[in-house]
């Protein structure tokens, strides 16, 4: 199975990219290997999607009372067919 991935360019401090390279020659990978699993491992751990919306913590504002509807669908449809 091909995952299609995405070219991009960073910009970071010449010292973390050696490391980066450094560490990902100690471990037999490349540098590129370890800044995507980093980037991983943020999304997992930092700013995982499951977490909760502020939305989740609004309560709704009382605008009023709860209308009901007419009984039909031809009910529903009577205001706006009537001439002025």
């Amino acid at each position: 199975m091909f995952i299609h991935m995405k070219a991009i360019t960073l910009h970071i401090e010449e010292f973390v990219y050696e490391r980066y390279k450094r560490e990902a020659r100690l471990r037999k990978r490349s540098a590129s290997d370890l800044i995507r699993e980093a980037m991983g491992v943020y999304l997992e751990v930092i700013a995982p999607t499951d977490r909760a919306s502020l939305l989740d913590e609004s309560v709704p504002a009382q605008v009023g009372e709860i209308l009901s509807l007419p009984g039909s669908r031809a009910e529903l449809f009577d205001d706006f067919l009537e001439p002025q």
